[in-house]
C-alpha cells in the first residue's frame, strides 16, 4: 500500500490524499510506469490512471480537503494545522482500507514533517495490525504503490480543480477559470486573486483558502 498527496501548497482548492494498493502475488498484473506524478505531463498522468482504475488487481481510496475545510480547521480557537490533517487524513484511509477486509502488510507513506515522528505515530495508531510502515522522503519516486497513490490524488485534485462549480449562488469569477495552478507564486493565479476580492466580509468565494497567507493579506488591503 502507498499514500500521497496532492496541493498541499496552493492557495486555490483542495489537497487530496490517496491511498493505492495491491497483492504482492499480482504485480505482474500493475501496469508499468507509475513514478512521481509531479515528474509525468497530464496526458501521461491520465493514461496511467485510466489503466489503473482498468486495473482490477488495484484499490485506491481517495480523501478530498476543501479550502473550505483547510480554512476552517486552520482558522479555529485551536488551530489543527495542516500536518496533523494529513497525517489523519492518511490515517482514515488505512482504516479504511482495514474495514473493507485487506490485510496491509507493507505501507509506503511519502512523508509529512519528520519522517521518524510520523512513522511512529502510524505505528502506535495501528498497533496489532502487522503493518510495517516505511515513510520516506520522496517516497512516491521509489516504492510503486506510493507512485500510483500520487497519479490518483494528483488527476483527482486537477479533475476538481477544472470542472469546479461555485457554490456561492450569485458569485461570477471575473476571468473565469483562468486562475493557473492556483499557487500563490502563479501570476494568473495572483491576477484571478486580485480581480475576485468582491465580498467586502468573506473576501472570496469557498474555493479559496482564505486561512492561507495571500488569501488573508488581500483581505486587509
Amino acid at each position: 500500500m502507498g499514500i500521497d498527496e496532492a496541493g498541499r501548497g496552493p492557495v486555490l482548492g483542495p489537497m487530496t490524499y490517496a491511498a493505492a494498493y495491491w497483492n504482492p502475488d499480482d504485480s505482474d498484473a500493475i501496469p508499468n510506469g507509475f513514478k512521481d506524478s509531479k515528474t509525468l505531463n497530464p496526458t501521461q498522468r491520465a493514461s496511467l490512471f485510466q489503466k489503473l482504475k482498468e486495473t482490477p488487481e488495484i484499490g485506491f481510496v481517495l480523501r478530498v480537503l476543501h479550502a473550505s475545510e483547510i480554512s476552517r480547521n486552520m482558522l479555529r480557537k485551536d488551530p489543527y494545522n495542516l500536518n496533523a490533517m494529513s497525517h489523519d487524513s492518511a490515517m482514515e484511509m488505512i482504516q479504511a482500507v482495514l474495514d473493507a477486509g485487506v490485510k496491509i502488510e507493507t505501507c509506503y507513506v511519502d512523508t509529512v514533517g519528520v519522517a521518524s515522528s510520523y512513522q511512529t505515530k502510524l505505528e502506535r495508531a495501528f498497533s496489532g495490525h502487522g503493518i510495517e510502515f516505511v515513510v520516506e522522503k520522496k517516497a512516491d519516486d521509489k516504492y510503486a504503490p506510493c507512485s500510483a497513490a500520487s497519479i490518483v490524488a494528483k488527476v483527482s485534485r486537477d479533475t476538481i480543480t477544472e470542472s469546479w462549480k461555485w457554490s456561492e449562488s450569485h458569485f461570477e469569477a471575473k476571468g473565469g477559470k483562468d486562475y493557473g495552478s492556483g499557487y500563490p507564486s502563479d501570476p494568473k493565479c495572483k491576477a484571478w486573486m486580485e480581480r475576485n476580492l468582491s465580498d467586502p466580509v468573506f473576501g472570496y468565494p469557498d474555493f479559496v483558502r482564505f486561512s492561507w497567507g495571500p488569501a488573508t493579506e488581500s483581505d486587509k488591503i
